[in-house]
């Protein structure tokens, strides 16, 4: 695994989509630049890599729903991790509050947050050590979008998992965290408003987090590619795209969940 400057691991971005619609929401990442990394398996609907950070869609059906009780085109807060042992053992000697258990075959660490917010590593040492994704978009970048109520806590936290502020990015009310020179996503805290959700949501009903309450992000994407040229892909594959009003300029367009999304020029 990659190590940050300060000698933490940097664990890598792994946004959890939570979808009854699995094949439709990767034919749509893949058409973003996106290429399959792992196929589906128990639970799972397959993860999907880009240049810069991954995502693993969690297919919903009635009869299987999600633990944390997350719904139709939630995406969750979510790393990957080596060792879930050692990541919990590692992040309660920096004082964090953290545990690692076993579901479905599978080892999980957790990490409570500053705002009381539980987020999830899942163990894959196979993909922390893969190497550079064949047939994805050079630089496409997968984005988490956190509302962040007290940005300096933040940065303070994320520290600990190898991520830090990118130099000359910041702006009013956005503030992109990523790992240096290591191919692990970025975590972009914005002020809170609109439809982003806060950064921890009480589980509903039936829904358990055992790290805290859960992590909901919006999901969003940084490309090197011509947005024209995204816009029309897009448009062709019957997506309709948007530009984003303001100084900025970026794509706008629903996902097959419903969920907007963002595309920025990288």
């Amino acid at each position: 695994m990659t190590h940050h400057a300060n000698g933490s691991p940097a664990h890598p971005l792994c946004l959890r989509r939570f979808t009854e619609r699995p094949a439709a929401m990767a034919d749509f990442l893949e058409l973003l630049g996106m290429t399959p990394q792992r196929p589906s398996r128990e639970g799972d609907a397959g993860i999907l890599r880009a240049a810069a950070g991954r995502v693993a869609l969690h297919q919903l059906a009635p009869d299987r729903p999600a633990v944390t009780g997350a719904v139709h085109g939630e995406t969750h807060l979510v790393f990957l991790a080596e060792d879930a042992r050692h990541t919990a053992a590692r992040l309660q000697e920096d004082g964090l509050r953290s545990l690692w258990w076993e579901h479905a075959e599978r080892r999980h660490a957790g990490v409570t947050g500053p705002s009381g917010e539980g987020v999830w590593f899942h163990e894959e040492p196979d993909l922390c050590t893969a190497g550079p994704p064949v047939g994805a978009v050079d630089g496409l970048t997968v984005v988490a979008v956190r509302s962040s109520e007290d940005p300096g806590a933040d940065v303070a936290f994320f520290s600990h998992l190898g991520y830090e502020p990118i130099p000359g990015e910041e702006s009013e009310g956005w503030l992109p965290l990523a790992v240096p020179e290591a191919p692990s996503g970025m975590i972009g805290l914005h002020a809170p408003g609109g439809d982003k959700p806060g950064p921890a949501v009480e589980p509903p009903p039936g829904g358990h987090n055992p790290a805290g309450l859960n992590a909901p992000v919006l999901l969003g994407f940084q490309t090197p590619e011509e947005l024209d040229g995204v816009a029309a892909r897009l448009e062709a594959a019957g997506h309709p795209v948007q530009r984003a009003e303001g100084p900025v300029s970026a794509l706008v367009v629903r996902d097959p969940d419903g969920r907007r999304l963002e595309i920025h020029p990288a």
